[in-house]
C-alpha cells in the first residue's frame, strides 16, 4: 500500500468514527502516519480518494448499519425536496455519494437563495430550522445556511450565489456531478437498484430488493431467514390503525377516498412511491393477489360460511406528489384503490412500524384494528397470501 492510499485510508476511518469533514481527517492522518503537517498537498489523497477508501472501510466495518443509513438519509432528502420543490434545492454531500456515517448530514443547497425567505416557507410547512452563517466554499466570504432537522436527520441547507452552484448538476464528468437535483437522486436510486438486482434468470415473486437484502443479514444472523422479512407485531398499533382510518386522502383522480370503509376488515396496506423502484417492481403482483383475493375469495367465504366474515382489502398509500402518481395510475393502472398522503403517509408508516422509514412497506391488519405483519421491501406473495386465508378463517 502507497502512503498515499495508506493515509486516504486513516483518514475515511477518522471520517466514520470521528465525524471529521475530509480536510481535517487528511491532516490528523498525516500526523498519525508521522509525516510533517507540511506535507505537500500534492502528496495528500483527493477527495475521490477519501471517497474510495471511506467507501471500502464502511463495507468491512459497517455494511449492514451504512445501507439503512443510506436508505433513510435520502428518502429523507427526497421528501425534503419536494418540500423545498419552488427553491430547486440541490442535494450535495453524504446523501448524494451514498457514503453515509453515523456522523452524517444532510446537505442540500439553494442557488441564489435568502434564508429568511426560506425559513418562512418551512415555518409555514410547520418545518422549524435556524438561519446562521458559514464560510462559503473554497474559503471565500461568508454565507447564510438553516440548520434544523428532518426524518431523525441533522439538516443543512446552505444558500450559495447563483455563480457557485450554475451547471454544478451537469453528471458529465469522469466521476460524475458532486451534486444533483430531486429528480437525478432518483435515477441514481433507480439505477443502483438496477445493478445490484440479480440479473439473468428468473426472479421469484419475492425478491428481496437493496434495503431488505441488507436487513436480510441481521435476519439470517438471527437464525430468522433471509427470505421473508417480517416480524409479528403485538397489538400496540392501535392508535396508529385509528389515524389510517380517520384519513380521507385524494386517489389519483383527486378525489377523497373515506379510509373508514376499512375498519373491521382484513387490510394490507402498502406504502410506495413513484421513483421507489421496487415499490413499482412489486405492485402488478399485489395487484394480481388482491384480483385473485378480494372479490372472489370474499364472495366464497361468506358463502361458504353462512355468516358474515371480514373482507380482505387492499390499499396503495403514496408517499409521493398527486400528478405523478396520476400519471402512473394512468400508465399502470392496479386493481386495488390508491390514495396520494404524501409526507403525512411517512408519518403514518412510522406509527405502523417503519421504524427506518424505508419503501415499499407493508402492513397487515386485522378486523380488530391489530397490526399482525410488518414487512419492509418486497412481500413473499405466497405467505402473504397463505396468511391471509388463515386470518380470514379466524385462524391467525
Amino acid at each position: 500500500m502507497t502512503v498515499r492510499r495508506e493515509m486516504a485510508a486513516v483518514a475515511a476511518a477518522l471520517v466514520a468514527d470521528s465525524g471529521l469533514d475530509y480536510g481535517a481527517a487528511k491532516r490528523r492522518a498525516a500526523r498519525h502516519l508521522g509525516l510533517a503537517d507540511s506535507t505537500p498537498k500534492g502528496a495528500m489523497p483527493d477527495n475521490d480518494e477519501i471517497d474510495e477508501a471511506l467507501r471500502e472501510h464502511l463495507d468491512l466495518f459497517d455494511a449492514t448499519g451504512h445501507e439503512e443509513r443510506r436508505e433513510s438519509i435520502q428518502l429523507a432528502a427526497i421528501e425534503l425536496m419536494e418540500q423545498l420543490a419552488q427553491w430547486s434545492p440541490l442535494i450535495t454531500g453524504a446523501a448524494w455519494k451514498g457514503l453515509v456515517t453515523e456522523h452524517a448530514v444532510l446537505h442540500l443547497q439553494i442557488a441564489d437563495g435568502h434564508a429568511k425567505e426560506v425559513a418562512i416557507d418551512l415555518i409555514n410547512r410547520g418545518l422549524d430550522f435556524d438561519a446562521t452563517e458559514t464560510t462559503g466554499s473554497g474559503g471565500r466570504g461568508r454565507i447564510e445556511v438553516l440548520v434544523g432537522h428532518w426524518r431523525d436527520w441533522p439538516v443543512m441547507i446552505a444558500m450559495h450565489p447563483i455563480h457557485d452552484l450554475r451547471g454544478a448538476a451537469r453528471d458529465d464528468g469522469e466521476r460524475g456531478a458532486d451534486r444533483g437535483h430531486r429528480e437525478q437522486l432518483i435515477e441514481r436510486r433507480r439505477r443502483r437498484w438496477q445493478l445490484e438486482k440479480p440479473q439473468g434468470q428468473a426472479r421469484p415473486a419475492f425478491l428481496v430488493g437493496l434495503v431488505i437484502l441488507v436487513i436480510s443479514l441481521l435476519a439470517l444472523a438471527a437464525g430468522l431467514g433471509a427470505s421473508w422479512l417480517s416480524r409479528p407485531a403485538t397489538p400496540i398499533a392501535e392508535p396508529a390503525v385509528q389515524t389510517l382510518w380517520s384519513q380521507q386522502w385524494p386517489g389519483p383522480d383527486g378525489q377523497p377516498k373515506p379510509l373508514e370503509t376499512l375498519r373491521g376488515q382484513i387490510t394490507v396496506v402498502n406504502f410506495w412511491a413513484t421513483w421507489c423502484a421496487p415499490c413499482v417492481e412489486e405492485m402488478p403482483a399485489l395487484s394480481a393477489l388482491y384480483q385473485q383475493m378480494s372479490p372472489q375469495i370474499n364472495q366464497q367465504n361468506q358463502q361458504a360460511s353462512g355468516s358474515p366474515r371480514p373482507r380482505i382489502e387492499f390499499i396503495g398509500v403514496a408517499i409521493d406528489r398527486a400528478d405523478q402518481v396520476a400519471e402512473f395510475a394512468r400508465r399502470s393502472p392496479v386493481s386495488y384503490p390508491l390514495v396520494v398522503a404524501g409526507a403525512a403517509g411517512s408519518e403514518l408508516g412510522r406509527a405502523l412500524g417503519n421504524e427506518a422509514g424505508a419503501l415499499p412497506f407493508t402492513a397487515v391488519i386485522d378486523s380488530n384494528g391489530r397490526v399482525v405483519e410488518r414487512t419492509l421491501g418486497i412481500v413473499d406473495l405466497e405467505k402473504l397470501r397463505t396468511l391471509l386465508k388463515r386470518m380470514q378463517e379466524g385462524k391467525r
